[in-house]
């Protein structure tokens, strides 16, 4: 059981196992959580990812969990904060021709059982 953090200003290339070293989107912090019971920490901002899938399913006795963290109230295993507070918004809008159109953000998919 793990937390994996992520914020706008993370980086894909680190590790995500504190707010120091986060990733950038919430797929690479989905990602992360392998393991039954572990935890995507979602710092506040705006993240344009559409088709979010998790790698596996949590179980119903130890579920994973992505978190919104509007906040900033949850601490990495450091004690460290994200030092950002307000909304976490996931944004599947893409422009096409020009025009804004909208596709899924969290793709359909059965490994979103038990999150």
């Amino acid at each position: 059981m793990a937390d994996y953090f992520v914020k706008t200003t993370g980086n894909d290339a680190n590790n995500g196992t504190t707010w120091a070293l986060a990733k950038a989107t919430v797929q690479a912090g989905t990602n992360l959580c392998t393991t039954a019971g572990d935890r995507c920490v979602v710092a506040p901002g705006r993240y344009m990812e559409k088709a979010i899938t998790p790698p596996a399913a949590g179980t119903r006795a130890a579920k994973k969990t992505l978190i919104g963290d509007y906040n900033g109230d949850i601490a990495d295993g450091g004690a460290n904060y994200s030092g950002v507070t307000g909304y976490v918004i996931v944004d599947g809008s893409v422009f096409a021709s020009g025009k804004p159109t909208t596709d899924a953000i969290f793709a359909l998919h059965n490994n979103w059982a038990y999150w």
